[in-house]
């Protein structure tokens, strides 16, 4: 039996961030990257990445909750 190949195109979506001091002409803090394959909004990856980016602000001491 013969079964015809397909192709399958994902998108892969990279992200870095950076958080930046504005004093003594500044210097990066924090620093991440993430990626998101097929993300289906640029709302929901935002919405995704602060929840991991946030968290991980304030394990490193770099931010804080109220």
């Amino acid at each position: 039996m013969y079964s015809p190949g397909y192709v399958e195109a994902d998108r892969v979506v990279r992200y870095e961030a950076e958080l930046w001091e504005t004093a003594d002409n500044g210097r990066v803090v924090w620093s991440g990257t993430t990626e998101s394959i097929n993300p289906t909004s640029a709302s929901q990856v935002n919405h995704e990445i602060a929840h991991v980016i946030i968290p991980e602000l304030v394990q490193s001491g770099v931010a804080r909750t109220h």
